[in-house]
């Protein structure tokens, strides 16, 4: 037992010295564990269909950079434009709502001063500062990866050592599993990977299935808001996309703005149907087709269940506490079945 100890010691020592040691690249490679985690299934789909194992890894590698390179080249630097356009035109469109609004109740016979100008110098203000911050954070993100020789050849041989762990990761991923595997005692091994396999479930399922289905929502949010020419239709439909993997959110948004722009940007009642044609089209697509085809049932999860999550993970840990609270609730449903069962095995119960 002392040489145990003695072991286990020596064991975490080394595990201590090593986290200590990979400090300087310990995000690069938290992001190739989590990458290698979500494209683990389609390595395996792959390899299903007849591609080995080096071949697939390498094949996801070379599309995942051809998407990279677009996106960052292409389609980010105007989506960054565009979003600080919209931010920064908010106040004019709630001057334009207001003054309109005020307008239709006064051809009404009813007099009301919806103070316009303190709104819209509140709203002026707060606008300004989210766009300056969007620009401070892209502008501050540059300044930071090139300010100096060595902050580049650091940042240069990060981002190099990514697709090697990344690949290295996705060939050992099942020997780190069955290496875990072989330390649970035999007596608890069905229990504990019983519940790994409902954790892994949850977390696969559903953290995979939203974030394809947030992909797929943004590419048709935003192609859909864009073919209807409304202003910053793109840059709606992107946030819209992307905002649903936190439930209700998302589609409250594409409402709201679409609401908002169209209403200070009147040109017609076609225009109108076009946007929420395109918004209620996807809503449909998403609850009827996408989501049940991607995601399923993998929570489990009612609406009030939901939505006290939602308010939970807010309250806690604001924006990321909502983006994880859905998977922690429902792994937090499984802990509390496993201690009912538990409970009612007990002396207590009986």
């Amino acid at each position: 037992m002392k040489a145990l100890h003695f072991l286990a010691f020596i064991v975490a020592a080394g595990v201590v010295a090593a986290f200590v040691g990979l400090s300087s690249i310990f995000t690069i490679l938290v992001l190739a564990f989590v990458s290698a985690f979500f494209f683990q299934p389609l390595i395996e789909k792959l390899q299903s269909k007849g591609f080995s194992k080096t071949l697939a890894i390498l094949f996801v590698m070379f599309v995942c950079f051809l998407a990279s390179i677009s996106i960052l080249a292409v389609v980010l630097p105007y989506v960054v434009v565009e979003a600080i356009d919209f931010f920064q035109s908010l106040p004019l469109a709630i001057n334009q709502l207001v003054g309109r609004m005020q307008a239709f109740l006064s051809s009404r016979g009813i007099d009301v001063q919806l103070q316009q100008q303190q709104f819209t110098i509140w709203l002026h203000e707060n606008s300004k500062e989210l766009s300056s911050s969007l620009v401070a954070w892209v502008s501050g993100f540059l300044r930071g990866s090139f300010k100096g020789v060595g902050d580049i050849i650091q940042r240069v041989i990060g981002l190099s050592l990514f697709p090697m762990f990344f690949y290295y990761v996705l060939q050992a991923w099942e020997q780190m599993e069955n290496e875990l595997k072989s330390f649970i005692p035999g007596r608890l091994y069905p229990r504990i990977m019983g519940f790994y396999s409902n954790c892994n479930k949850i977390l696969s399922g559903y953290v995979r299935g939203q974030l394809m289905v947030a992909s797929i929502l943004a590419l048709l949010y935003g192609m859909g808001l864009h073919f209807t020419k409304m202003p910053f239709g793109l840059v709606i439909g992107l946030l819209t996309g992307v905002l649903s993997l936190i439930p209700y959110v998302g589609f409250g948004f594409g409402m709201l703005s679409s609401f908002l722009i169209l209403a200070s940007n009147w040109s017609g009642p076609a225009q109108s149907v076009a946007v929420f044609a395109v918004l209620g089209s996807v809503q449909v697509l998403e609850s009827f087709l996408i989501t049940p085809k991607i995601v399923g049932n993998q929570v489990g999860l009612g609406p009030l269940a939901t939505i006290l999550a939602l308010m939970i993970g807010g309250n806690l840990l604001g924006l990321i506490g909502m983006l994880i609270a859905i998977p922690s609730m429902a792994i937090f449903t499984l802990i509390y079945r496993e201690f009912k069962m538990e409970y009612r095995k007990s002396p207590w119960f009986q």
